[in-house]
């Protein structure tokens, strides 16, 4: 009996079939492979403490209508589990002494999840065959997508949504020699015709000629095989001319992202070795040269958000001027001017000017007390001769008496010379004692398209 009782032990350890006796009070007294369909240590314990609340109210009602009856049942349970739902099917019979008295409940539990999940997985693909039927033609009519299948001597026998330049053509019949370039069709063919000799898949791409531009296509080549063997191959052509276009423009675009950190790495430089030769310190330098590096960063800021389109003269005060006064409020700081729009390189270094005249103004000029205001226009004006030019112009009111200093720093250097020189332009800087005023000019050339006169 014992040596019976192990066999059957071990038969169910690797059938995936659980077994549990229960008393007339529903508790497990004897389980055998309880942990693939029943639950681990059923021994002592209810459904209610083994079972989601429902469940255990479905399994009770139905044992104890066979307790009561005698009559065998058959259902079905979820579960939940670690790796997701688990399908289990119970056949319920009576545990009926020699004498016919009913002294239990046998349980036999089979975990029938992976039949549930093959259902579910072939009802899924069926329904979705049936839709991807159901829509394939509207799908590819409007689609980049082409189709075409060719019997073993590369005659086509079928061909569906076909691209530009050969949609007007009947192409049962004919060749790929026969309807395409040379160069396109050589290389078609070829690939194919390795498909037909080795049964393995081809891809690769291909440009066609068409009115004004050039078609680019990936190109996956099956082998198409029936009960006989190979019958030809299938064609699948997807038109990949616009992913080519934005490569083209990425290239550009790193093209003129190298150019710009060239030179953004040269005003660096130059920042670097006027702002040493200006200082005495190696704390002053970090100070001056990180503060002109910070101009520089807001500038870049600006023409960032316009997509490096140009920088607004707006967005360029506010954004070297906003940390030391608001420029909103009209008491410190006034602000006028037509919307008018920098060209990159030109907002740059109108941006640099206007940050060696805000430090100096906090420093030393009219930001420098509680009283003076500085006031920043912009807009077009007539040249003594040739076409009008650009003019903005700094004046400050109410702060110290200005001297002309007698030192020339770098920020002065850049204010006069450095900047009106990198947009061809002039600059006029006056040390009236009411305040400083600092006037530039440039060709109208530096502004961007679309700004507004």
């Amino acid at each position: 009996m014992v040596e019976t009782l192990r066999r059957f032990e071990l038969a169910l350890g690797v059938s995936g079939i659980g077994v549990a006796v229960q008393d007339l009070d529903l508790f497990y007294r004897q389980a055998f492979n309880p942990a693939s369909p029943i639950g681990p240590d059923p021994i002592g314990r209810s459904d209610e403490s083994l079972y989601p609340a429902a469940v255990a109210d479905h399994l009770t009602a139905l044992k104890r209508s066979v307790l009561a009856t005698g009559d065998v049942a058959d259902t079905e349970i979820v579960l939940p589990g670690p790796s997701g739902r688990r399908w289990v099917r119970l056949h319920l019979a009576p545990e009926i002494a020699p004498d016919g008295a009913i002294t239990g409940l046998i349980s036999v539990g089979v975990d029938v999840t992976d039949e549930h999940r093959r259902t579910e997985e072939m009802a899924t693909l069926t329904r979705l065959l049936l839709e991807a039927n159901a829509r394939i033609d509207v799908a590819l009519r409007d689609s980049s997508i082409s189709l075409f299948r060719q019997n073993t001597d590369l005659a086509y026998t079928w061909a569906y949504n076909p691209p530009v330049g050969l949609a007007d053509q009947d192409l049962v019949g004919l060749t790929d020699a026969d309807v395409l370039p040379e160069v396109a069709a050589r290389l078609l063919t070829a690939a194919k015709q390795r498909v037909v000799e080795t049964g393995r898949p081809e891809k690769l791409e291909v440009s066609l000629k068409a009115p004004e531009t050039t078609l680019w296509f990936d190109v996956r080549v099956e082998p198409l095989v029936d009960e006989g063997g190979l019958v030809g191959v299938t064609t699948v052509m997807v038109d990949i001319t616009h992913q080519k276009e934005i490569q083209q423009q990425l290239r550009m675009v790193m093209r003129e992202l190298t150019h710009r950190s060239k030179n953004l790495l040269a005003v660096v430089q130059g920042i670097a070795r006027q702002t040493a030769q200006t200082v005495d310190s190696l704390p002053a330098f970090i100070d001056r040269f990180g503060a002109r590096l910070y101009a520089v960063g807001r500038a870049h800021d600006v023409l960032v958000d316009e997509s490096w389109r140009g920088g607004s003269i707006q967005e360029l005060v506010t954004s070297q001027l906003g940390h030391i006064v608001s420029t909103d409020s009209g008491e410190r700081m006034t602000v006028s001017g037509p919307r008018a729009m920098l060209r990159p390189e030109a907002a740059q270094n109108v941006a640099l000017a206007l940050h060696e005249l805000a430090t100096n103004a906090a420093k030393y000029g009219a930001l420098s007390n509680e009283t003076g205001s500085v006031s920043v226009r912009w807009g077009v004006v007539d040249a003594e001769s040739g076409p009008p030019l650009f003019e903005i112009v700094w004046e400050e009111r109410g702060g110290p008496a200005v001297r002309e200093p007698q030192r020339r720093g770098f920020g002065r250097l850049m204010i006069e010379k450095l900047v009106p020189r990198a947009i061809e332009g002039t600059s006029d800087l006056g040390f009236d004692p009411d305040g400083l005023t600092w006037v530039l000019r440039f060709p109208t050339t530096y502004l961007a398209e679309g700004w507004s006169g």
